[in-house]
């Protein structure tokens, strides 16, 4: 596992003891389970990889992950602090202040585009600490740390034997996967790591959609489109939540939900014997 250099650059609302606090309880959550998933998504300046206006390197600016179980009902279920509180890491990210050292972080995107603060809420003020983003977010604390900052929090939370030594699976999901992957894996390459791939198993509901719910049962494979179709589906096992406004951790959250209704609806479709 790699280790954080010193830094003066704090995660927001998660201390290095809470990480290590986390990583036992994440520990005890995989032997006990065999298993462990990590609903993931991300907001990033923009839809591609490669600004199509200035042809920079476009950024992730916001990683958020909710840490979860499959329980005897074969419904993910977050795995809890020992305050019983749902342990998730939920990070701004700040692609402006991090040391120019590869490559693409020399010539990534100097600004976060109009667009895409239609749609995220996340502006530079915001990443900076300095005033609240646009779409009801809160004004953070402090300036948001850079990638490598919340990725060495990630591996201080997974820094455990059974994953280590890959005696259990770890998962990590998201919906359309080829956009969050690509994204982080870009990241990943700025700060010489290697791709999310090497630790961690990639699922994607979007595929897992496509193949299990016909066309003309959804009204397209959209995130929203699946949790709006879980809810009819399974009203009794998928939690109903409210989105006052667009963010990673609210997406991940829905993920979950989207996951395990799939779940269900696959094991429905395997035939049961006589």
């Amino acid at each position: 596992m790699s280790k954080s250099p010193d830094s003066k650059f704090k995660l927001i609302n998660c201390t290095e003891e809470m990480q290590l606090e986390w990583s036992k309880r994440l520990e005890e959550a995989a032997c006990e389970y065999g298993h462990l998933y990590i609903c993931s998504d991300t907001e990033t300046t923009g839809t591609q990889r490669i600004d199509q206006t200035t042809r920079k390197f476009a950024r992730v600016l916001e990683w958020s992950m909710s840490f979860r179980v499959l329980n005897e009902d074969n419904i993910l279920v977050p795995v809890l602090d020992k305050k019983g509180r749902p342990i998730e890491l939920d990070q701004a990210i700040n692609p402006f202040i991090e040391e120019q050292i590869t490559k693409k972080q020399k010539m990534s995107i100097t600004h976060i585009p109009k667009d895409g603060i239609g749609t995220h809420g996340i502006t530079e003020e915001y990443l900076f600490g300095n005033e609240p983003g646009e779409g009801g977010r809160e004004q953070l604390p402090h300036c948001a740390a850079p990638f490598s900052e919340v990725f060495y929090a990630l591996q201080r939370m997974m820094n455990f034997p059974a994953y280590l030594k890959a005696e259990i699976p770890v998962y990590m999901v998201f919906h359309n996967a080829d956009f969050d992957v690509g994204f982080l894996n870009q990241e990943m390459e700025m700060i010489n790591q290697a791709p999310i791939e090497s630790y961690f198993i990639p699922l994607d509901t979007l595929v897992q959609s496509k193949k299990l719910i016909q066309k003309n049962e959804i009204d397209g494979y959209t995130l929203d489109s699946i949790f709006k179709w879980s809810k009819e589906k399974y009203p009794e096992k998928i939690q109903d939540m409210d989105r006052p406004i667009h963010t990673a951790l609210i997406d991940s959250l829905i993920l979950s939900e989207v996951f395990s209704a799939l779940n269900l609806l696959r094991l429905d479709k395997i035939p049961q014997p006589a």
